[in-house]
């Protein structure tokens, strides 16, 4: 769902899904999931008769790691998208 980029009279409205802040909370529980598939993965390769379910902290790593790297690249074109209108917005009063 994308925002309407050409708004006139009115303010774009963000879904809550969508702010900064729950964008942080899922890069963090992503983590922490990351995290626990790692330990999950040396518990299944430390133990004989678990390595026939490693496949599922791996998927589960895995989906984690693409999330994470999702809602980072996100974040990422943000701010730079927040530094170039705030460089712009500065560039435009001083002028030349």
């Amino acid at each position: 769902m994308s925002l309407e980029q050409n708004v006139v009279h009115r303010k774009v409205f963000t879904p809550w899904y969508d702010t900064d802040a729950m964008c942080a909370a899922t890069m963090f529980f992503s983590v922490l999931i990351f995290l626990f598939c790692l330990t999950g993965i040396s518990v299944c390769e430390g133990e004989r008769a678990f390595q026939g379910y490693i496949w599922i902290p791996i998927l589960l790593l895995t989906l984690s790691g693409g999330l994470g790297v999702s809602i980072g690249i996100r974040l990422v074109k943000r701010v730079v998208i927040r530094y170039q209108n705030r460089y712009l917005k500065s560039f435009s009063r001083t002028g030349l």
